[in-house]
C-alpha cells in the first residue's frame, strides 16, 4: 500500500510559500486535482468509504472534515492530506502542529467575533513571500476574511503608528520609552515583559526587550522595525526584516502581502489559536490577580482551557501546611502551574468536587465534570475525570485532586506520521491484514500506547470490519465502532467479564481491550483472540522482554499462571514504546561529557565518528518555554513472535536469552543511541526512558 506521504515532500526555505518545520507539500502544490474523490483515493481510501463519507456530507450538511470525525472513517490527517492534494496547498500534519511557537504572529490573527468560541484560522509563518495561515476549511470565504481584517485592522493600525513614530524625536530615547510613549503598549504590559526578562529598568537599545514584545505579540513586526530604525538600525534582527508587512512598507503604499493556506486538522488550529493568540497561560495569570467575587470560578475555567490546550496529560493538586500547589504534566514530566495560600486551594478543590455534584469525600472520590459545568470552549471537545483522595496534609479539610485531559475531538494521527521504520511500519500492516490474534502495547502512563493503538486500528476498515471495544475509560470517539465502557458498579475482573460475554454475541471482528491490568482480565484477552478475532490491548511494561516476564509471573484470583504456550502462540508481536523530549533546536548545547561518549560506544564506528550529541540547556529559551525541550518523537521497539521467539518462551528460556535476538539498533536503547548522535534528545532522557543507569 502506497504511503499517504507519497504525495508530498517536506517544506524547505526555498519554496513558494512560507512555512515551519513540520509542513508538507503538495506534489499538486498550486494545480490541485480535478475532484476530491480522486485525491481521497490517492491518499488511501477505499471508493466504499468515500461513498459513506460523501452520503454523510449530503444528508446533515457539514463539512468532510467533520465527516470523517462522525464517522470515524480514516484519520483526520488523511482528509486533511486529500483537501491539500485537491486544492493543491500546504498539509499540517497534527504531529507538526503539536509544538509550535507562533506567538509573534497573534498582530496578524483573525480575532474572534462576539459569540465564537473557536477560531477557523490561525497564522503559522512570515517570509518574504507573503503570510501563510493554518486553516481547518478551504471555503470561499476563508482568505477573504483573512484579507479584511489585515486591511482594515493591522494596516490601519501599522499607518496609525507610523505617522507617530514621524513625529517622535528618537534621540536619546529608550525601546521601552518609545512603546510607551508612543502608546503602542500599556505599561502593565510593559511590566509584564520587563519580569519576563527579570529587568527593573531598560536601557539604551534593549534588543532582548525588544525581541520578547515580537515573540510575544505584543507589537507587529513592521512597527518594531520602524522603532528600531529610528533608534539604532543594527538592532533590527534577520528575522523581524523577513516579515512581508516589513517588505512591503518601503513602498511608496503599504499594500496586502501575498496570503498562503495550509489546510490542517480542527483541532491543530484551535490548540494553536488557544496557546499563541490568546495565550493561555497568561489568561489563567491574569484569573489568578482578580479581586471579583467570581474569581474562582475564572481561576478554575482559564486552567482547564490551558490544561487543555497546552497539551497537559494530567493537573495535581496537593495541600501543603500553609499552601496548596498545583502542578501540571506534559511531555511525562510535572511542572509548577501555581501555588495558592492553603484557604484559596480549599476553595479551589471544593468548587471543582461541586461540580462533579453528590461525591463522598471522606476518603476518596471519583467522576468527571459534567459538560454543561465546562467553560464553552471545551465544552463537547475535552473531558476531564477526577481523582479526589483525602491525604494527612489536608488536616481533614481537604485532599489531593487530580485531573486527567482526554480530548475528545478524536484526532488520531495518521499511522505514517508516528515515526515508525519503514520496515516496522510494513510489518504492523500486515498484522493488520491477519484478522485474528494479538496484539500488545507496553509503555508507562503517557508513552502514547493509546495514541499507537488508535492509530493502528484506524487504518483497518471500520465499514467491511465490526471494530468493539470495551475500555475504562473510552479515550478517543470513533463513530462506526461499537465502544462500552465500564459502569464499575462491580469489580473490574466481573464487569469486564460481563462485557466481553455481550461482544461476542454481539459480532465483533476486531475488538480493543482497554488495559490488562491483572491475569483474569489477561485471561479473557487470550480468550478473545483465541475465538478468532484481532484482539488490541495495553500493558505496563518497560521493554518487550519485561511485558514476557511480567506475564509469567501474573496469577489468577484463584492462584492459577497463564497459559502462556496459548498466549504466545496467538500473540503477533509486543510493542513497547516511549516518548523521548526533543532538544530545543534554538538552546540546545553540545555534550562532551565522558558519560555520553559511553553511551555512544555501543555505536557502528560510522555513526560514532558522525556524532553529534547534544544536551539541554539549564535555562531553556523563550522559544522551549525555558524547558530546553520542545515536542516529543516515538522511540519503540517491536518483538516480533517469529516460531523461535515462541519456542523460546514454552521451553521457559531465561528473559536475557529472549532479549538477544533483538539486534542492539532495533531496541529502545539502540535507537536512543542513534537519536543522542544526532542530536535531537538528551542522555538524560535515555535515563528517563529506560529507568536504568547506562
Amino acid at each position: 500500500m502506497a504511503s499517504i506521504l507519497d504525495h508530498f515532500f517536506p517544506w524547505t526555505a526555498d519554496a513558494p510559500v512560507p512555512g515551519v518545520d513540520g509542513l508538507m507539500l503538495p506534489k499538486t502544490l498550486g494545480k490541485g486535482t480535478d475532484s476530491l474523490h480522486a485525491a481521497m483515493l490517492q491518499v488511501g481510501y477505499k471508493k466504499h468509504e468515500i461513498l459513506y463519507i460523501q452520503d454523510y456530507v449530503r444528508v446533515s450538511g457539514v463539512r468532510e472534515q467533520d465527516a470523517v470525525l462522525h464517522l470515524g472513517i480514516g484519520e483526520h490527517d488523511r482528509i486533511a492530506a486529500a483537501l491539500a492534494l485537491w486544492k493543491g496547498v500546504p498539509w499540517l500534519p497534527i504531529q507538526g502542529g503539536k509544538s509550535l511557537d507562533v506567538r509573534y504572529l497573534r498582530p496578524y490573527a483573525v480575532p474572534l467575533q462576539p459569540g465564537e468560541s473557536h477560531s477557523s484560522s490561525v497564522p503559522l509563518a512570515t517570509s518574504s513571500k507573503g503570510i501563510l495561515y493554518a486553516v481547518s476549511s478551504l471555503d470561499a470565504f476563508q482568505k477573504q476574511n483573512i484579507q479584511t481584517h489585515l486591511m482594515m485592522d493591522i494596516v490601519g493600525k501599522i499607518a496609525d503608528a507610523e505617522q507617530q513614530i514621524q513625529r517622535w524625536p528618537a534621540a536619546e530615547r529608550t525601546f521601552s520609552d518609545a512603546l510607551f510613549s508612543l502608546n503602542l503598549l500599556p505599561e502593565n504590559v510593559l511590566r509584564y515583559l520587563r519580569e519576563q526578562l527579570d529587568l527593573q529598568q531598560a536601557s539604551g537599545i534593549d534588543t532582548n526587550l525588544a525581541d520578547l514584545a515580537w515573540r510575544e505579540g505584543e507589537i507587529s513586526a513592521p512597527v518594531l522595525f520602524r522603532i528600531l530604525q529610528a533608534i539604532d538600525e543594527s538592532s533590527v534582527s534577520d528575522d523581524l526584516r523577513r516579515d512581508p508587512f516589513v517588505q512591503l512598507g518601503n513602498r511608496a503604499t503599504l499594500e496586502l502581502p501575498d496570503i498562503h493556506l495550509a489546510i490542517t486538522s480542527t483541532g491543530t488550529v484551535e490548540s494553536l489559536y488557544q496557546r499563541n493568540i490568546r495565550d493561555t497561560g497568561r489568561a489563567f495569570v491574569e484569573a489568578c490577580l482578580l479581586e471579583t467575587e467570581d474569581r474562582y470560578n475564572t481561576i478554575i475555567n482559564r486552567m482547564l482551557i490551558h490544561a487543555a490546550y497546552q497539551g497537559y496529560s494530567d493537573i495535581h493538586m496537593s495541600p501543603l501546611p500553609m499552601a496548596g500547589l498545583i502542578e501540571r504534566r506534559k511531555d511525562g514530566v510535572k511542572g509548577l502551574l501555581r501555588a495558592f495560600p492553603i484557604q484559596e486551594y480549599i476553595r479551589l478543590v471544593g468548587i471543582i468536587l461541586n461540580r462533579m455534584g453528590n461525591v463522598d469525600t471522606r476518603l476518596q472520590a471519583e467522576g468527571r465534570i459534567p459538560e454543561d459545568q465546562l467553560p464553552p470552549e471545551l465544552a463537547g471537545r475535552f473531558e476531564f475525570r477526577v481523582q479526589y483522595m483525602s491525604v494527612v496534609q489536608g488536616n481533614g479539610e481537604t485532599g489531593t485532586l487530580t485531573l486527567r485531559v482526554l480530548n475528545l475531538m478524536n484526532e488520531t494521527a495518521v499511522l505514517e506520521t508516528l515515526g515508525f521504520e519503514p520496515q516496522d511500519l510494513s510489518y504492523i500492516r500486515k498484522v493488520l491484514h491477519t484478522g485474528k490474534g494479538l496484539v500488545l502495547t507496553t509503555g508507562a502512563t503517557g508513552s502514547g500506547k493509546t495514541t499507537t493503538i488508535y492509530a493502528m486500528m484506524r487504518a483497518i476498515d471500520s465499514i467491511q470490519t465490526s471494530v468493539q471495544s470495551v475500555e475504562n475509560p473510552v479515550e478517543i470517539r470513533v463513530g462506526l465502532w461499537r465502544q462500552h465502557q465500564l459502569l464499575r458498579e462491580k469489580s473490574e475482573a466481573v464487569e469486564w467479564g460481563d462485557w466481553n460475554k455481550g461482544l461476542l454475541r454481539n459480532d465483533p471482528d476486531v475488538v480493543l481491550q482497554g488495559e490488562v491490568r491483572n491475569a483474569d482480565l489477561f485471561e479473557q484477552v487470550a480468550d478473545m483472540a483465541n475465538t478468532g478475532h484481532l484482539v488490541f490491548t495495553t500493558f505496563h511494561a518497560s521493554s518487550a522482554v519485561l511485558a514476557i516476564g511480567r506475564l509469567r509471573q501474573m496469577r489468577t484470583t484463584h492462584g492459577d499462571a497463564l497459559d502462556i504456550d496459548m498466549i504466545a502462540s496467538l500473540m503477533h508481536c509486543i510493542i513497547a514504546q516511549g516518548l523521548a523530549r526533543r532538544l530545543c533546536p534554538y538552546c540546545a548545547l553540545p555534550d562532551d561529557r565522558d558519560e555520553t561518549r559511553r553511551f555512544l560506544a555501543a555505536l557502528p564506528e560510522d555513526l560514532r565518528k558522525a556524532a553529534t550529541p547534544k544536551r539541554a540547556c539549564d535555562t531553556g529559551c523563550p522559544h522551549c518555554s525555558e524547558t530546553g525541550y520542545t515536542g516529543r518523537f516515538l522511540v519503540y521497539e517491536i518483538l516480533r513472535f517469529t516460531q523461535e521467539i515462541r519456542d523460546k518462551i514454552v521451553a521457559g528460556s531465561a528473559l536475557s536469552e529472549i532479549e538477544n535476538t533483538l539486534t542492539e539498533e532495533n531496541t529502545k536503547i539502540g535507537k536512543l543511541r542513534r537519536h543522542i548522535a544526532l542530536g535531537e534528545t538528551s542522555l538524560e532522557e535515555a535515563y528517563r526512558l529506560s529507568g536504568e543507569i547506562l
